[in-house]
């Protein structure tokens, strides 16, 4: 009985472990590498938007709550602009995490400050878990048709 109540406890601590870790860990930030760089927003800013030949910009906010609206549809050749809405900084990128690589070249490198942006062009037809590199607990889906 005594073996049973000292595992419960290893349980219990590794748990709290892991939940503080998920909730408080800031991955390093690399050095900056990616061609796309974060821009301040103008506010308000529309979900989405039209141009004159077909191709449309999708507003994804990040928020403390994850990806709004986590799952996005979108067409090949439209565009994915997310938001930092947060007072934390984010780093929205492809899955899986930690290599972001299955849509390479979606990588918001070193990530985006509170009220700043990312923006990203979609230009193959597939699939792209999305995650929030410094709070990896945080998913989203950009379908490409």
């Amino acid at each position: 009985m005594k073996t049973l109540g000292i595992i419960v406890v290893i349980i219990i601590i590794a748990g709290a472990g892991w939940y503080w870790y998920s909730t408080q860990y800031q991955a390093p930030i690399p050095e900056p590498t990616s061609t796309g760089t974060p821009t301040p927003v103008p506010s308000p800013t529309p979900s989405s938007t039209s141009s004159s030949v077909g191709v449309k910009e999708v507003v994804v906010d990040i928020t403390a709550s994850g990806f709004s609206p986590s799952e996005v549809r979108i067409k090949a050749g439209d565009t994915v602009k997310f938001i930092n809405k947060d007072t934390k900084k984010r780093w929205p990128a492809s899955g899986a995490h930690p290599t972001h690589l299955l849509c390479p070249g979606f990588d918001a490198k070193p990530g985006i400050n509170p009220g700043e942006s990312y923006s990203f062009t979609f230009t193959e037809v597939k699939t792209c878990p999305t995650h929030d590199h410094l709070n990896p607990t945080q998913f989203g889906k950009i379908i490409v048709e």
